[in-house]
């Protein structure tokens, strides 16, 4: 009987043990998004070619990403590079810093679910001591006493998710006195025992102790939410600045062809100085050239602004800020119009807008706390039991055998109470956890309004500056068709009197104004898409961001 007793402890411990199990931080994010945040952390650190001086700015090359070409003019010696739109963004999000350095807080994020799980993890233990004693004894038939005891410890303990602990300690004590009435002597005491504590109403339970990996799990959620918010910001950014880079060059164009005209109308004068060109008429032609070969200059100095600006945001080794070459857009802006149903972005802004499912996050840890909060104000009431095998004999394996036999057993159960008067604590921790959850809500209110402003602001600068477009085009024919007409009439009359040569220079800068506000206004219009698609939150599903996903995950 008592042997079954022992077989039937060992099961029950062996049981229990296998029952608590080991809490899991869960599966690893599998999406596009998930794959390339993992692998830019791991990736770690950009590869510089130096740590110091210019070489700490020159990135080296990634494999992932394909070479582009770069067309060398050996007459000028200049480096030129036709860029895609596509090849910005992949390149982008593959090597920008702003992206790599916030793509490490999901890792880091993960590590700390694991910390929080590792709380229900078996924990080994051990030790070993050593006593002796020497004590004079009043007694005139004895002189002294003494005695040596040895103690090993070993064990296994773990905490469940219910709250209990739970603990199974194997001792062996060996112990020598000279008093001879100790028999045997020496002695050796081996002892099992298992014990355990489980909390019935503070402290147990799983939604108590399980609120920490659950808090951990949606702070990782929340670092992937603003590792996505980075990447809609810098996708959006590299876009934006794409076609600005565009706008730019389109206007060293319109400014080159401005000279150019302005220097011939200088020739033409200067040519009839001898039959009715004034030296008044000479001057200011002279000056219109001066003034727009300044102009000239200004955008050209912008192209490089622009580029450098778009270089930053790629931090590519062939693209980067110490480059000597020319990016030269291989793109041209969309001049579709698309359809805008106000209520159906709204709703996705509201769905899918990082910034709110940050607040949504927010809001879920909350509420994890004031459940938590509503049960730790509970009483402290713990049941306690606790079950022993003990041997005792003059050698370390008989003293085994009796405890095998499990002859000698002994089991114990309680409860233990504690309650503070007032409880003031307690009660304060959830009045504070119930107003931090109402701020969350409110946030996201808050929020949400911001976005849905945000998001209409945004269609109204779509519809506006497509309109914008369509104007400026009537306006840059009428301007082409001015000065068309005043070249015509110079042809006819041949006569250059003051006030033609200025209404001509005149036209020629309405044109070059009219084609710059053209070309701006489509290039307005597709920043204000990618800028649309950011408050939306839909930037990942366009074409050059999605198709750049395979690279940055290293596929």
């Amino acid at each position: 009987m008592f042997r079954h007793l022992a077989h039937s402890f060992a099961g029950v411990v062996g049981l229990l043990a296998l029952l608590a199990g080991c809490v899991s931080p869960g599966p690893v994010d599998s999406s596009d998004l998930g794959r390339s945040q993992q692998a830019l952390a791991e990736r770690g650190p950009q590869q510089r070619l130096a740590e110091e001086g210019l070489g700490a700015l020159k990135p080296q090359p990634t494999p992932a990403l394909p070479e582009l070409e770069v067309v060398h003019d050996e007459q000028t010696g200049k480096k030129t590079i036709h860029l895609s739109l596509d090849q910005a963004v992949m390149r982008a999000l593959v090597s920008n810093l702003d992206i790599r350095v916030v793509s490490f807080d999901p890792a880091i994020s993960r590590q700390q679910i694991v910390e929080a799980a590792a709380e229900f993890d078996y924990t080994v233990f051990g030790g070993s001591m050593y006593t002796k004693e020497d004590e004079r004894n009043a007694s005139s038939f004895f002189l002294g006493a003494q005695s040596k005891t040895y103690a090993f410890e070993a064990g296994v303990k773990q905490k469940f998710v219910t709250g209990s602990e739970w603990a199974l300690t194997w001792a062996l004590v060996r112990a020598w006195d000279n008093t001879g009435f100790t028999i045997p002597n020496p002695n050796y005491e081996p002892t099992l025992v298992f014990q355990i504590t489980q909390p019935l109403l503070r402290d147990a339970w799983t939604k108590v102790n399980l609120a920490d990996v659950r808090i951990a799990k949606l702070n990782q959620e929340f670092a992937m939410a603003q590792f996505r918010q980075k990447v809609e910001e810098v996708a959006t950014d590299v876009i934006s600045t794409y076609w600005s880079l565009v706008q730019a060059r389109r206007e060293v164009e319109i400014a080159e062809s401005l000279l150019d005209l302005t220097e011939k109308t200088l020739t033409r004068v200067r040519g009839r100085q001898e039959f009715d060109a004034t030296a008044v008429q000479v001057t200011q032609a002279e000056e219109k050239v001066e003034s727009r070969r300044a102009v000239l200059i200004q955008a050209r100095k912008t192209v490089k602004d622009v580029q450098e600006r778009l270089a930053r945001l790629l931090a590519d080794a062939q693209l980067n800020v110490l480059g000597e070459y020319e990016i030269v857009p291989a793109d041209r802006p969309a001049s579709e119009l698309v359809d805008i149903d106000t209520e159906q972005y709204l709703e996705t802004a509201l769905k899918r807008n990082p910034v709110l499912g940050q607040a949504r996050l927010a809001i879920e840890v909350a509420d994890i706390n004031v459940d938590v909060a509503e049960h730790q104000k509970l009483p402290q009431l713990n049941v306690t039991a606790s079950a022993a095998l003990q041997g005792l004999d003059d050698s370390p394996g008989d003293a085994h055998d009796w405890l095998y036999t499990g002859n000698y057993f002994g089991w114990s159960a309680g409860l233990v109470l504690e309650y503070p008067l007032g409880n003031r604590q307690r009660q304060a921790q959830l009045l504070r956890s119930k107003y931090e959850r109402l701020k969350a809500i409110t946030s996201l209110q808050n929020f949400s309004d911001q976005v849905a402003l945000l998001v209409t602001e945004r269609i109204r600068q779509v519809d506006n500056t497509y309109q914008q477009w369509q104007v400026q085009q009537v306006a840059a024919r009428a301007a082409r068709a001015q000065l068309k007409a005043l070249e015509d009439t110079e042809q006819i009359r041949g006569k250059l009197t003051p006030e033609f040569l200025m209404v001509k220079l005149q036209a020629q800068e309405d044109l070059a104004r009219a084609e710059q506000a053209e070309q701006q206004a489509i290039v307005d219009y597709n920043i204000a898409l990618a800028e649309l698609a950011r408050a939306c939150g839909t930037v990942l599903e366009l074409y050059p961001v999605k198709s750049a996903f395979p690279f940055v995950a290293g596929q």
